[in-house]
């Protein structure tokens, strides 16, 4: 299986909101898919959004992040997702390794907010080298804390 990741066009907005189904976050924060649509447009028209297409044809999911949106400095990941067919095969670890190479050019350190009820996120972040710098309670949504996790990027010798 061959992974490409390219900026988003707006003709995969759709295809994006599909990676939403079945995920942690969509039935607190993106049940409205219409709303979740116009999101993602957003994010496109931002030129912040990535796809990862499989065998250069199928999107198999995407990220969305903003170069300075962490203390107007570091790269803010605001949203990565996975269609449900596609989880465990290492997309999302490509897409967020994708992220974290454009985010280490301007500094030497990544952010992400990840849901507190979402364990599975929590674990995968991670995994992959992120670490629980702070709890934001309240942040989105009343009732709903998000986890703020940093990840440094690795030392060259």
């Amino acid at each position: 299986m061959h992974i490409q990741i390219t900026q988003a066009s707006p003709e995969m907005a759709d295809e994006c909101a599909d990676a939403l189904a079945d995920s942690g976050i969509e039935a607190h924060y993106f049940s409205d898919r219409d709303y979740s649509v116009r999101l993602i447009k957003t994010g496109i028209d931002n030129n912040e959004l990535f796809v990862a297409a499989v065998d250069n044809k199928a999107i198999a999911g995407f990220y969305w992040a903003t170069a300075k949106g962490m203390f107007c400095r570091f790269a803010y990941l605001r949203l990565l997702a996975v269609k449900p067919h596609y989880r465990n095969l290492h997309i999302g670890k490509e897409l967020l390794a994708h992220f974290e190479r454009n985010g280490f050019i301007a500094a030497p350190r990544v952010f992400c907010t990840v849901s507190a009820f979402n364990t599975d996120a929590q674990r995968f972040y991670t995994k992959n080298g992120y670490t629980e710098v702070s709890k934001l309670v309240d942040l989105y949504k009343r009732g709903i804390d998000e986890l703020l996790m940093m990840k440094t990027m690795p030392q060259t010798i």
